[in-house]
């Protein structure tokens, strides 16, 4: 069991300070703070100057001697305390910061491994085993569901990669817009399905293969239809093109039942 070694030279200290600095002031009345810590000063300064009784100088000249030629200059920056958190690099190439619920890459070589995530207010970098293999400026503080990515560390030949290469927002709003506004609005509901932006591409594709299967004519007013429920996404297009949904006309008194020989009226009751 280990037990204190500078715990009696420290309480010694103690009742030096009390002994030198504040037993001569016991008397004196002061009238104001500043006076207190003036009179502290000056029994300060007499103490640092007072000789050693078994050793040659003082306490001053102790510490101009050995160690003020050690020291060094402040910092001009603020210390950052640093954090660290465990993390598995997701198959998308990225690990989560929990703290802000954010996404930092990582070397595609790095995905399944165990990380450590050492992160302050200003970096994130990541440690996979002894080595860091990435460092970004971390998002901005409110940030949620973001994405940092460098694209150095994703794949070129990935397969994912090579389908959304040349491919960006504004591309499929153009393209939505061109067949009509309700288009456009389709796909700008689908930009925001993914958390990460490109990850909704591959929706856009597919709604870009619907209008060449079914039409342009059918997907807006498909479109439409989505409109009336305030969402769209591709499975939506897509089940109400394939059951020719979009050529049917919308039923908008829900309250009135159809026309139809077996529903009775209300004179059946009478």
């Amino acid at each position: 069991m280990r037990k204190p070694k500078d715990k009696a030279s420290v309480e010694n200290s103690v009742s030096t300070a009390y002994t030198r600095l504040y037993a001569p002031l016991r008397n004196q009345v002061f009238h104001s703070l500043a006076e207190v810590n003036a009179g502290l000063r000056q029994q300060l300064r007499e103490h640092q100057n007072r000789d050693f009784q078994n050793r040659e100088g003082t306490r001053l000249s102790c510490f101009t001697e050995h160690e003020l030629p050690l020291l060094r200059p402040l910092p001009t920056a603020p210390f950052l305390l640093k954090k660290t958190v465990s993390a598995k690099v997701q198959k998308n190439y990225h690990v989560m910061l929990g703290e802000c619920k954010n996404f930092y890459s990582v070397p595609f070589q790095h995905v399944g491994d165990q990380a450590a995530v050492v992160y302050s207010r200003d970096t994130v970098e990541v440690f996979v085993g002894p080595d860091r293999v990435a460092t970004h400026s971390r998002l901005p503080a409110g940030a949620r569901y973001h994405y940092q990515t460098d694209a150095a560390h994703l794949p070129r030949k990935h397969e994912e990669w090579l389908k959304t290469e040349g491919y960006d927002a504004a591309y499929f709003r153009s393209w939505g817009r061109k067949i009509g506004p309700a288009t456009e609005w389709a796909i700008g509901q689908i930009l925001l399905t993914k958390i990460h932006e490109p990850q909704s591409y591959r929706s856009c594709l597919g709604t870009l293969a619907l209008a060449k299967e079914y039409g342009d004519d059918r997907l807006e007013n498909a479109a439409i239809r989505c409109q009336t429920a305030g969402k769209a996404t591709y499975t939506m297009l897509r089940n109400i093109l394939a059951k020719g949904l979009d050529q049917q006309a919308e039923q908008n008194d829900l309250f009135t039942p159809p026309e139809h020989d077996n529903i009775r009226g209300p004179a059946a009751y009478q």
